[in-house]
């Protein structure tokens, strides 16, 4: 990777690669100047065109004065090195090449020492597990002579290291062959390992011996020593390159799940084709394999393998969207949150991020303000401008980095529906300065929006949506907003998600609200609670088992002013299994019992400011009937208010509102 790409993958967010210690240069160990001239006009530099023409927007102006004169004016982004295998042939380590697969701006070249760039042409070799790709260019070849080869090398012999280290044109390095190591997967070969220097950037370029004759691909260095390794030169020259040929063992992790999976990616596809082609043909191979992988794995029922009993009986009261994973005991769990960034906009609206470990990927929960409404569509650049507000998303130029405020339109949208019926956008945006899109996979909501954000590679695009696709179905969001929002939501029915069609919401600020659903359902009038439209209605969700996983409504809150202090509602509670935590088991107990917190008595704090009383209720009953023994889900009831009422007051509302919750699932 050259110091151009490696500035990029910053820029992007990535961690960059370990790094490297750097041997000073060596001479040639020959005497022969004709040699090294040949030696450099048979190598190139691999090149990818940056962007002509950006749609992101900065904080301030980039300082590129900072990056070095020959890098910021040069078009290409430098990505490694490839030299001349034989007459219109060109040979080079594969995942050089692989960083130009669906790049947005058009295809790689390589570049001559006069400065020519040769666009690659036609794919006429490749091997993924060898890690080395030959292809063509179009138009007119470049006056090199092809190397010569030597196909017995031995330990101890000189060897020259030729390739464009750090982007800066072709250095000549010496070392020697110290051995032939096995490869890890098979043992199908040797990898050459030597001693002479190797940098970011000499990724492709031949290994030589002492007489100038290629003995190897050079692939990459040790992480902890300067023993080097290239692929033998035979294993090109034996391949018949009618097939690209790809046989990878991988280990597989998905976030959701506990254990990673370990799967053997096999494939071929032909050759000769056009570069485009070609990252065509491989990014389908490998969407199959990953998508094969996630229909084996998470193709059932979501939650269907590990323990889910613990989920069932819990319902998170959480404002912020989270994942549900596997802990180390394989139970599926809510993940607990890592809050990333939490920033106020206009008109009282607010934007916050969060991690849920040890998945590490950022949910976001936004709310454009008060006067949004669910029906009125939001364009992508304003969803996007909003997201960056809280989102820290910089590009590094020399020691600056330089916040991105604005990323224009999307470039693509997409629409997906999960397993529990919830509807989604999924859309792209470019990040034309690192080479990658931003997606944002964001699911409507009575305030705004909820989802997850990701940063993929341009050649993983398709890899990354198929990923968010599999999320969705394991992510955890409540519902919240104004009774004014919830009454556009509901009424706009290509937004809810399927649970709420059957969700009755009738509010009229002169008489009170009515609210079913098909497990409960509340009546409060005019005079327990002064509800308007401003008044705020959270409805927790959770996951119901009922013969197989339902993503339902868990409870009610509502707050006739959301700043204030008078809060009522009701959650629903299912019998945890005996394995689960005591915290949960004696919650369940005290509520089936009526003691402790449940007891139905007038609690308060030491100035009578704040009075609140909770009880439980049975299936189906009123808040009169004391729970049944044998029953499987109760709810919780509850009212708080920081009112100035006599205790007596607060009772007889506190038994009025209830008596207004009605339990009707069994």
């Amino acid at each position: 990777m050259s110091r151009a790409r490696v500035a990029t993958a910053r820029a992007a967010g990535w961690s960059a690669l370990c790094a490297v210690l750097l041997a000073p240069a060596a001479a040639i160990a020959t005497s022969d100047p004709g040699l090294q001239q040949r030696v450099r006009a048979a190598t190139f530099e691999v090149v990818l065109p940056k962007p002509a023409d950006e749609k992101v927007t900065y904080e301030r102006p980039l300082p590129l004065e900072l990056i070095p004169y020959a890098e910021r004016n040069d078009r290409y982004w430098s990505m490694g090195t490839a030299f001349a295998i034989g007459p219109g042939r060109y040979a080079s380590a594969a995942h050089v090449l692989l960083q130009a697969v669906g790049a947005q701006y058009g295809a790689p070249g390589i570049r001559d020492a006069q400065g020519k760039v040769h666009v690659i042409d036609r794919v006429l070799q490749f091997s993924l597990h060898e890690d080395f790709i030959v292809f063509s260019v179009a138009g007119s070849s470049p006056a090199a002579q092809p190397l010569d080869t030597n196909t017995r090398p031995a330990i101890d012999d000189p060897v020259l290291a030729v390739g464009n280290a750090l982007g800066e044109g072709v250095v000549i390095r010496s070392g020697l062959l110290t051995s032939f190591t096995p490869e890890a997967q098979d043992g199908r070969w040797n990898w050459l390992r030597y001693s002479a220097a190797t940098s970011p950037g000499n990724s492709g370029g031949p290994l030589l011996d002492a007489t100038g004759k290629v003995i190897g691909i050079v692939i990459g260095k040790s992480p902890d020593e300067n023993l080097n390794y290239a692929l033998p030169i035979d294993r090109v020259l034996a391949d018949r390159g009618t097939q690209a040929r790809i046989d990878k063992v991988e280990s597989v992790r998905f976030a959701m799940l506990r254990d990673p999976v370990v799967a053997r990616h096999a494939d071929r596809f032909g050759l000769l084709l056009p570069f485009a082609a070609f990252s065509g043909a491989l990014t389908d191979s490998f969407d199959r394999f990953y998508r094969k992988l996630m229909l084996d794995r998470l193709g059932g029922p979501p939650f269907g393998n590990g323990s889910a009993g613990e989920l069932f009986a819990t319902v998170e009261e959480n404002t912020l969207p989270s994942l549900v994973l596997q802990d180390s005991n394989a139970a599926w769990q809510v993940a607990k949150l890592t809050s990333l960034a939490d920033e106020r906009l206009p008109d009282e609206g607010r934007i916050r991020f969060a991690s849920a470990n040890p998945a590490g990927l950022t949910m976001f929960r936004l709310q454009p303000g008060k006067r949004f409404r669910a029906s009125r569509p939001m364009d992508s650049r304003q969803f996007m401008d909003l997201l960056l507000k809280g989102l820290s998303l910089p590009r590094i130029v020399g020691t600056q980095a330089v916040r991105v405020t604005s990323l224009g339109s999307a470039q693509g949208q997409q629409p997906y529906d999960d397993t529990f019926g919830r509807r989604w956008s999924i859309q792209t945006w470019s990040l034309g300065f690192a080479e990658a899109y931003v997606v944002a996979m964001s699911l409507p909501t009575p305030e705004g929006f909820a989802g997850i954000t990701s940063l993929a590679p341009s050649g993983q695009l398709s890899l990354a949506i198929a990923t968010l696709q599999a999320l969705a179905s394991y992510f955890h969001v409540s519902y919240s907003g104004t009774l004014a929002q919830w009454q556009d939501f509901l009424a706009a029915g290509n937004l809810r998600p399927r649970v709420l069609d059957d969700l009755m919401l009738d509010f009229d600020a002169s008489r009170g609200l009515r609210l079913a659903s098909r497990r409960l359902r509340i009546d409060v009038p005019r005079d327990l609670l002064a509800l308007d439209a401003g008044s705020q209605l959270d409805l927790p969700m959770t996951y119901v088992h009922d013969g197989k996983a339902v993503w339902d409504i868990g409870g009610v809150r509502l707050q006739p002013d959301p700043c204030g202090g008078i809060s009522f509602g009701a959650f629903r509670q299912a019998a945890p299994p005996e394995d689960s935590n005591k915290e949960l088991r004696d919650r369940w107990r005290d509520m089936k019992a009526r003691r402790g917190k449940f007891d139905g008595a007038t609690g308060h704090d030491d100035s009578y400011g704040k009075l609140w009383a909770y009880t439980s209720i049975g299936s189906p009953g009123q808040a009169a009937t004391a729970p049944d023994p044998s029953a499987r889900v109760l709810y919780e009831l509850f009212y708080e208010t920081d009112e100035k009422l006599f205790p007596q007051e607060f009772a007889a509302r506190r038994r009025r509102l209830f008596d207004a919750v009605r339990i009707l699932e069994r």
